[in-house]
């Protein structure tokens, strides 16, 4: 009797601890009527985009396991920890729905033509440490709610039309270790941005902490000057003005100079007149860029640029006339104030 007593004590502690455990990791992945809410988020995935490639024919609403999908990949457990999805030939938008793929760590969906906002709720996705939406046609703002993402490393956001600011929560993320926000539409005053390394060149309307140039608008301008605009710009912050120097000139040029000169036109042709600078200080400036520049014969026996160089200029016009190697047309610097 005892026995039984024993085994009956045994059985009950079975269910009362080890049962629960189980219902309570099924119902994670399965909602009372046995529908697997990652399969449900996939689904609403897949009807809001159009796949042209067929690349999602074999995700099933009526399957109950997503981890043998194409481009799903699985945790041991059993849950959805990455979609790899990109350059599939996607278009259409992404679903609010993808936020219910709770334990997401790698989304990948740039080189596609996908469009609309960024949903917000991305910013769930606590386990997210890779993101990738590049090379899209996402417009609106980048979301908040990404700075939530404290887990993230790796976040690529370029070469979309997104607008407005750079979210300060999201130049906080101190774990990222490399941010792109290059070329898209952001304007206003850059926040400093804590990523080990970040690129937002090619957002022609953004003030840059490092040379204050700002272009004092929001709304883009798509004309050939300020396509010329946005490239000397770009050169000008990766630091690679030399790309604009006629090749005619041999590399007989003060890299310096060059700098300063660019940085002075690029804020003499500010699209604010308010925001560019006098004229006065203009020509301030241009005498302190000729009064810095020494003539090899006039150095006192310090060293010189120019020592190891022969800068000559003179064209022999019997050759076979040579197109120059920089063309750009002329565009206004100043207009009425």
């Amino acid at each position: 009797m005892e026995h039984v007593k024993v085994v009956a004590w045994l059985a009950s502690f079975f269910l009362l601890n080890w049962v629960p455990v189980v219902v309570e990791g099924t119902d994670s992945l399965l909602s009372p009527k046995g529908v697997n809410y990652e399969v449900t988020a996939l689904m609403s995935m897949k009807s809001k985009m159009n796949d042209g490639l067929h690349v999602m024919d074999g995700w099933d609403i009526n399957s109950v396991d997503p981890c043998t999908w194409n481009m799903v990949g699985c945790s041991a457990e059993g849950y959805v920890i990455s979609l790899e999805m990109a350059s599939a030939g996607l278009s259409g938008t992404i679903s609010s729905g993808i936020g219910n793929l709770s334990h997401l760590r790698t989304l990948l969906l740039q080189n596609n033509q996908l469009s609309g906002p960024i949903p917000a709720e991305i910013g769930k996705l606590s386990e997210l440490q890779t993101l990738d939406l590049s090379g899209n046609q996402l417009v609106g703002e980048i979301p908040s709610s990404l700075g939530f993402l404290t887990h993230l490393s790796y976040l690529r956001l370029s070469k979309n039309k997104l607008s407005g600011q750079i979210p300060q929560l999201v130049a906080n993320l101190t774990g990222l270790s490399f941010l792109d926000l290059s070329f898209n539409n952001l304007s206003g005053p850059t926040p400093k941005i804590l990523a080990k390394g970040y690129s937002i060149s090619g957002n022609n309307f953004l003030c840059t902490s490092s040379s204050q140039i700002c272009m004092g608008i929001s709304k883009p301008v798509n004309d050939h000057a300020s396509s010329i605009h946005l490239t000397v710009r770009t050169l000008f912050e990766e630091k690679r003005l030399e790309v604009l120097v006629d090749r005619d000139l041999k590399g007989c040029f003060d890299p310096v100079e060059l700098e300063k000169a660019v940085e002075l036109s690029l804020q003499c042709t500010q699209s604010l007149p308010s925001l560019r600078p006098k004229m006065s200080e203009v020509l301030k400036i241009l005498e302190g860029l000729v009064g810095q520049s020494v003539r090899p014969e006039e150095s006192q026996g310090g060293a010189n640029l120019y020592d190891e160089r022969t800068c000559s200029f003179s064209q022999n016009y019997s050759d076979v006339h040579e197109e120059p190697s920089f063309i750009i047309e002329a565009i206004e610097l100043s207009g009425p104030r």
